[in-house]
This record gives structure tokens, C-alpha cells and sequence, in this order.
């Protein structure tokens, strides 16, 4: 609920998920700017159905998904 109430919070397209992961729609390199600062997320373009801007995240702790929405948020700007 952390994650995807926080993407949304951050005016992103949020998918319903019954797993641990969360498909989110954000900006066209998103992924390699959280590589920049070692962050892993999967681009999910090559998924039959998606396009650029889709991506997966894995749902963690509570430090680690923090951090990822902050990362996430200076990065959408």
C-alpha cells in the first residue's frame, strides 16, 4: 500500500497488483537514471502489451522502498 499509494502521491499510473511487484507508468529513462544512483528497477517495454515508461518494482522493506520513492520522486521532475 506504501508503494503504490506513493507512486500515485507522485502523479504516476499505478497498476493493481495482487504480488510482490508493483507496474508503474513514469518518464522514458527513468531506469537509468535510478541506475545512476544504484538502483535497480526493470524497463518493461519488451513485455507483450507495454510500451517505454513502464516499469516493475519489487516490493522491500520499509528503508529500501522509502528510498526508492524518494530517488523515484527527484526524478520525475
Amino acid at each position: 500500500d506504501y508503494l503504490t499509494g506513493s507512486l500515485k502521491a507522485l502523479g504516476l499510473r499505478v497498476y493493481d497488483s495482487d504480488t510482490s511487484f508493483v507496474l508503474f507508468e513514469g518518464p522514458s529513462g527513468l531506469d537509468e537514471k535510478l541506475l545512476d544512483k544504484g538502483i535497480l528497477i526493470r524497463e518493461c517495454s519488451d513485455y507483450e502489451g507495454l510500451g517505454e515508461g513502464f516499469y516493475r518494482i519489487a516490493v522491500r522493506n520499509e528503508n529500501d522502498n522509502k528510498e526508492l520513492i524518494e530517488r523515484i520522486g527527484e526524478n520525475i521532475v
